[in-house]
């Protein structure tokens, strides 16, 4: 039988998947990622629920569903566009934190 040890490979060799070494170009790693994905999400979910309430033929619950999710895609449209403030603010805070 074959034993595998996690310590058997280096620290060496295991690569940073970000790509990033310090902080605030990990904030911006992450805030410009979930920009990129906000926008196809809303797309995806406002389709969603605009399908639901076209399908849901006079069922009340199918109807309340599609209007629900289509409040969750506005919802994520809106953080989307707040994402850029937010991550200012946050850098501002953490530059004054460094000072």
């Amino acid at each position: 039988m074959k034993e595998i040890f996690l310590a058997q490979n280096p620290l060496e060799e295991i690569e940073n998947p970000l790509t990033s070494q310090r902080l605030i170009e990990l904030i911006n790693f992450i805030f410009d990622f979930f920009f990129r994905i906000g926008i196809p999400f809303f797309t995806i979910t406002l389709l969603l629920g605009g399908y639901l309430i076209l399908t849901s033929a006079g069922d009340e619950r199918k109807a309340r569903s599609g209007k629900k999710t289509i409040i969750i895609s506005i919802i994520c449209l809106i953080l989307v566009f707040l994402l850029p403030l937010i991550k200012e603010s946050l850098l501002n805070f953490i530059a004054e934190i460094y000072k």
